[in-house]
């Protein structure tokens, strides 16, 4: 299947990330495409996620702990997150629902290997979230975050892509 997420590992270029007290660049460049916070502790997959998002225009920050997730985390510029479950220094679920304190209509999708079951917790059940069970294809992350983003205000446009 041609798009099938393929977990090589690869090198690729990755945009300027802004800091997280930087919001008049982010402004500035959040006018031209949405931005998406991927996290992801395991480097193949999360660098395979950002891929797919750049070939569809969408600006990516990364995180490979909870932790650094928190540290790159600012609502005046944040479109949508990407999160695995199961990640260094805390759970992705347990991170999703503090985003959601400071950002409450933040998409978020969550990402996992573990079935439902095995989850370390209930996985929230509103609009605004997907679980993702890996392995998926790249047009799966297309599909969900260009819905998700469109359900968003100034982003209704992206339902072309």
């Amino acid at each position: 299947m041609r798009d099938r997420i393929s977990f090589e590992n690869t090198s690729h270029e990755r945009g300027a990330v802004p800091a997280a007290g930087d919001t008049a660049h982010a402004t500035n460049v959040l006018s031209r495409r949405p931005h998406v916070l991927v996290v992801e502790d395991h480097d193949a997959v999360r660098e395979v996620i950002v891929r797919t998002l750049h070939k569809i225009s969408v600006a990516t920050i990364e995180a490979m702990s909870a932790e650094e997730a928190r540290m790159r985390f600012s609502a005046s510029w944040l479109d949508a997150a990407i999160v695995d479950v199961a990640l260094p220094g805390g759970n992705g679920l347990d991170l999703g629902e503090w985003m959601r304190r400071r950002l409450p209509m933040l998409p978020i999708i969550y990402i996992s290997g573990l079935s439902e079951q095995e989850m370390p917790g209930p996985l929230p059940r509103d609009n605004l979230s997907r679980f993702i069970r890996k392995p998926f294809g790249a047009r799966v992350i297309i599909d969900f975050v260009t819905n998700l983003l469109a359900q968003t205000a100034g982003h209704a446009d992206l339902s072309s892509l």
